[in-house]
């Protein structure tokens, strides 16, 4: 393993513990455990980030505008799985959604739309999309 990637998980793993201690941490003591300790997994889970693009912004801002636009279609949208198939045939995932719309949400873009998501016709995780305080 490289030693700064393993210093820097040092170093990170005891900034979260100490997060963790004052109730404001939002990762599991196994991932705090794995950085403190260099179990490598841990590790490369801990740093393992996708980027969201440019173009997957727009494409959620596509699917999501006509509904934004049209007060008609916005009566008619009943949750997050009205557009999931639309998401995912422009090459965004469940997972990848959620990021979008939470930065969306949260820039207050498309609030409207994205509140309508908070039903039965949306799975658990797309139904608000507030940033956690430990992500504030």
């Amino acid at each position: 393993m490289n030693v700064n990637k393993f210093m820097l998980a040092k170093v990170i793993g005891e900034i979260l513990r100490l997060q963790n201690k004052l109730g404001i941490c939002g990762y599991s003591e196994k991932t705090i455990y794995g950085l403190l300790n260099g179990i490598e997994p841990a590790i490369d889970e801990f740093f393992s980030v996708e980027a969201i693009t440019q173009g997957q912004v727009k494409a959620v801002i596509d699917v999501l505008n006509p509904y934004h636009l049209d007060k008609e279609k916005l009566s008619k949208f009943k949750g997050f799985y009205d557009i999931e198939h639309d998401l995912e045939n422009q090459g965004i995932d469940r997972w990848q959604a959620i990021k979008i719309l939470t930065y969306l949400y949260n820039n207050r873009q498309f609030q409207e739309v994205i509140d309508k998501m908070d039903s039965s016709y949306s799975p658990t995780e797309c139904r608000t999309f507030h940033i956690d305080d430990f992500e504030k």
